[in-house]
């Protein structure tokens, strides 16, 4: 899994390749445990080709919130689909048909010859309505920057590679803790990265339980409110380096906009 906090993210091309997306990288949960999807029904699986390919979160009946890079290659919605209601990756549930994406106007994404990481957020439109239960309903939205204080617990949920380099079947979650933004800013800045407030940074002291790259896309939730989105990192589960998720506080008002929630 990766942390949470609000930060702006600027990568020199020296860097770039250290630094990487979610699923660039080895993609499991450090330190999680399996859970059941009642325990984290707001969470989603964005299907590619009928496979798992990134996290995502129901924020309505009509809406998935999950990292713009998840749906940066997708040039037409009918490649992807979104799988809700389920604690297994691939089976299971209700898989829905995506009628639209939307990635944030400013992502990083659009821009091929930028260095800039930022605003890895996109919205996904389902061609049908969720209908709630027990294992599907919407997670609450932070108010327009909504701040989380240092040291608070928030959990990561996803589907990502296990330690063994296998894709977790089961749906997995792991605790973290909120990062001091400017120490989060320091330790990256010797990498020449610039932590800004679009993103937050979350991690544990001594590393040992992140995100990682089939966890991108998915919820960072601090008492049933959705505060982050599974970005990047340098490392999976390393004790110098947090993780770094979309601060949904910073975008709210796009979210607002975009999709009514």
């Amino acid at each position: 899994m990766r942390f949470i906090l609000l930060v702006f993210v600027i990568i020199s091309g020296s860097q770039q390749s250290k630094l990487k997306s979610r699923n660039s990288l080895r993609p499991f949960i450090h330190g999680g445990q399996t859970i059941s999807i009642d325990q984290a029904p707001y969470q989603a699986s964005l299907q590619k080709y009928g496979t798992h390919h990134c996290g995502g979160s129901i924020i309505s009946e009509k809406w998935i919130l999950t990292a713009c890079h998840c749906v940066e290659n997708f040039k037409s919605s009918d490649k992807l689909k979104v799988r809700v209601g389920t604690s297994y990756r691939n089976t299971g549930g209700k898989t829905i048909d995506v009628k639209n994406v939307f990635s944030h106007p400013n992502c990083f994404a659009h821009h091929h010859n930028s260095d800039n990481k930022l605003y890895d957020a996109a919205l996904i439109e389902l061609q049908d309505n969720i209908v709630f239960d027990k294992n599907k309903r919407a997670v609450k939205l932070p108010s327009l920057n909504e701040n989380l204080n240092i040291g608070s617990t928030v959990k990561v949920t996803g589907w990502g590679e296990t330690k063994s380099s296998l894709y977790s079947y089961q749906l997995m979650s792991v605790e973290v803790k909120v990062f001091d933004h400017q120490k989060c800013e320091k330790v990256y800045s010797h990498n020449d990265i610039k932590v800004g407030p679009d993103v937050i940074c979350a991690g544990i002291r001594g590393g040992g339980k992140d995100s990682c790259g089939g966890d991108s896309g998915g919820p960072l939730v601090h008492k049933e409110t959705l505060f982050g989105i599974v970005s990047w990192g340098k490392g999976c589960g390393s004790a110098k380096y947090p993780g770094v998720y979309t601060n949904v506080a910073y975008i709210r008002d796009w979210i607002k906009k975009q999709s009514g929630v």
